[in-house]
């Protein structure tokens, strides 16, 4: 089971930017609000029931309706986010293959061109070698799957701010998405520091109880990333991340 986090980050009011050709996102032009969406692709698959050729039709349509400004993508092929681009005139993306290039899945970041900027980005791998592509750290680590991190630093030109967007697929083992957690909130605080603004669009694989919750330990890591813990708690996301139950795709 996958569960998949993602955060509506509000912004101050600006000037308002001509309409994108997505139909959602006319409705929503002088809208200061950022509309951020996490989505996980699976893999490519031919088979039914889950083809790609079966879902992309779904996750073309979504974001065409809600108009999102940015999106998180998780184990998305390079096949697939070309097909996205194609599917959603008006924006743009950024990312790469988690054994470098376009190899493998991607984390990719999906944004919408006629409100973001990006300024820089780039990407590390939650492992004993962040900075080395393609690194895996089973011994240390847990992880027996490559995984990285995609980063994007934006210039919002309708609220006139800067922010990052983080975007990552965590590990099924629960250890090392504890120590990914702690490996990315260092990660961030030495490229953002002073960054008004942190968006973290992630999923978190794990496996339900009996009683269909989901463990809750690895959250005020991932929420201390985004408001710092504290903040995490008084404005109830940790109360609500762990209610959260289900599939997201």
């Amino acid at each position: 089971m996958a569960l998949v986090a993602a955060v509506i980050v509000p912004a101050s009011t600006g000037a308002a930017q001509p309409p994108s050709p997505i139909p959602g996102a006319k409705r929503r032009a002088r809208d200061p609000v950022l509309r951020v969406m996490s989505f996980d692709l699976r893999y490519a698959s031919s088979q039914p029931p889950n083809a790609w050729s079966l879902r992309r039709p779904v996750m073309r349509d979504l974001p065409r309706r809600l108009a999102p400004d940015l999106i998180g993508i998780q184990e998305g092929r390079y096949g697939q986010l070309r097909n996205i681009e194609a599917d959603l005139p008006g924006y743009d993306w950024i990312g790469e293959g988690r054994s470098g290039g376009s190899r493998r899945e991607f984390c990719a970041l999906f944004y919408r061109k006629e409100r973001l900027e990006p300024l820089e980005y780039d990407s590390f791998w939650l492992s004993d070698q962040p900075r080395q592509i393609g690194s895996l750290s089973p011994k240390t680590c847990g992880n027996k799957i490559r995984r990285l991190v995609t980063w994007v630093r934006f210039h919002d030109r309708r609220t006139r701010q800067l922010f990052y967007a983080v975007n990552t697929h965590l590990d099924f083992n629960e250890g090392f998405q504890m120590k990914s957690g702690t490996a990315i909130l260092n990660q961030v605080r030495r490229f953002a520091e002073g960054a008004p603004v942190t968006t973290l669009t992630a999923e978190i694989v794990t496996d339900a109880s009996p009683s269909g919750q989901y463990p809750s330990d690895h959250f005020p890591v991932m929420m201390e990333l985004l408001v710092g813990a504290p903040r995490a708690r008084e404005l109830g996301m940790l109360t609500y991340l762990r209610r959260l139950r289900g599939a997201f795709h």
